[in-house]
């Protein structure tokens, strides 16, 4: 008999490897407009964020319809609860643009302008209201007529700062800066008579007491600086603290600034250049010495709004829009930086106009006001939201693992003597080819319209 190696057992076993790609894709947080609605008629310029969480806005605008209900009057300044309702009680009732906003230590409500009633009292362009009712007080600073005032920041020690296009306060010679005492009356220790010798646009107290101040003034409490400037407690300018020279096209200046965590300033505006520098409309300055660093987004507009996250991102908003607008990135009207590149994150809320004041919540929600009507989140549909709205940010997905799988076949043969001349091959096949993970596709990427530097009313 004729002896033949039979296969009667031939298995064929595949193994999956499962290769994790979590990193091959990169996941884009989402921009979130919740339901806060204020519905304002005309712009908004300013937005101050109370303690209590409760929210006071000025600007432009005359009524609000807050969350689609009915038209509420209130001409230029109103306090809104967290839901984006109308307080009913605070009702200061101006009669002109309310620009610039502060909240001392006792709740009471700082604003200025361009008006001359406001709360119930004649207050030329600054006035302090009751933190309940929106009434004015006694205080009354009295710029001169025909001016404004800009910016207002309280010191810790309750003493009050001014910036703006007045020359005089209480009849008292003070150009465009000044500083008052609790009781409006004039702090004479600050500063001297000539003040700044143009605009003052932008004032921040940082933790040290030392004073930031921008606009678009070339010299300063008797001492030449471009644009921006560090006091000292008693207003002369700190003299290791000089940025140089910005230029820019004609009536150029800063517009806003803020200051990071380690001191170094962040101002934006108009200016094209800082200290022979390209710098267009956004630069980062030392916080000691005043020198630019290389902190370059490169807007494509002009920007009226900066402030600084609790993380150090930075968030900005203006004029800019379209591709490459703002960090590399298209960006439209507001965007929100990375302090070490100057690159623009995901967060996208493209706004559909100037967007001109930002605010933060304590919860990390964030506040825009300025002329915009409408946003898209993040390429998204289209959502109205007239003049102020309320954004955050949520994190991305954990992105799902996606197993590539790389078949190895291991064959197992055991060969089996016998007589039985057919043999009878048995073969189980692999489990077939791996579908390849989906390819991640990117989303794509949108008054006071652009203002010029403020004038003098």
């Amino acid at each position: 008999m004729k002896t033949l190696f039979n296969f009667a057992r031939t298995t064929v076993l595949v193994t999956f490897s499962a290769l994790l790609a979590c990193g091959a894709t990169t996941a884009r947080a989402q921009t979130i407009l919740d339901g806060f609605d204020p519905n304002a008629n005309l712009s908004v310029l300013a937005i101050v964020v109370q303690p209590d969480g409760k929210i006071v806005i000025g600007g432009d605008f005359t009524t609000l319809a807050p969350n689609g209900g009915p038209t509420v009057m209130r001409n230029h300044i109103a306090r809104l609860n967290p839901d984006g309702t109308v307080d009913p009680d605070f009702n200061p009732n101006a009669n002109g643009q309310v620009r610039a906003l502060a909240v001392q230590a006792d709740g009471k409500v700082l604003a200025g302008g361009s008006f001359s009633s406001i709360g119930g009292q004649a207050r030329n362009y600054v006035a302090r209201l009751d933190a309940v009712t929106g009434l004015a007080d006694a205080f009354d600073p009295q710029p001169n007529v025909g001016t404004g005032v800009d910016a207002i920041a309280v010191q810790t020690d309750g003493k009050i700062l001014l910036g703006g296009s007045f020359t005089a306060l209480g009849g008292m010679l003070r150009q465009r800066i000044a500083r008052l005492n609790s009781d409006g009356t004039l702090d004479t220790t600050f500063g001297l008579e000539t003040g700044a010798n143009n605009l003052v646009n932008a004032i921040v107290v940082q933790p040290s007491g030392n004073i930031s101040v921008g606009g678009l003034f070339t010299n300063i409490n008797g001492q030449a600086r471009n644009y921006i400037a560090k006091l000292g407690v008693n207003g002369i300018p700190d003299a290791a603290f000089n940025a140089g020279t910005l230029t820019g096209p004609l009536g150029f200046g800063i517009y806003a600034l803020a200051v990071q965590g380690d001191g170094k300033v962040i101002i934006v505006g108009s200016f094209t250049g800082v200290a022979g520098q390209t710098r267009n409309r956004i630069a980062r300055l030392d916080g000691t010495t005043g020198a630019v660093d290389s902190f370059d987004p490169n807007a494509n507009n002009n920007l009226f709004a900066v402030a600084v996250q609790p993380d150090g991102k930075i968030l900005v908003g203006g004029g800019f829009s379209g591709a490459n607008s703002i960090g590399g990135a298209t960006r439209n009207r507001i965007a929100r930086l990375d302090p070490a590149t100057g690159l623009a994150d995901s967060f996208d809320p493209n706004a559909n106009n100037t967007v001109l004041t930002i605010a933060l919540q304590d919860d990390g929600k964030i506040l825009l006001g300025g002329g915009f009507t409408t946003l898209a989140p993040d390429g998204g549909p289209t959502v109205t939201r007239n003049h102020i709205a309320r954004l955050t940010t949520v994190a991305a997905p954990t992105p799902t693992p996606t197993a590539t799988s790389t078949p190895t076949a291991t064959a197992t043969v055991t060969p089996t003597a016998t007589a039985t001349p057919t043999p009878t091959p048995t073969v189980t096949p692999p489990f077939g080819t791996p579908t390849p993970p989906p390819t991640r596709h990117s989303p794509t990427p949108r008054s006071r319209l652009t203002p010029a530097p403020r004038p003098s009313p």
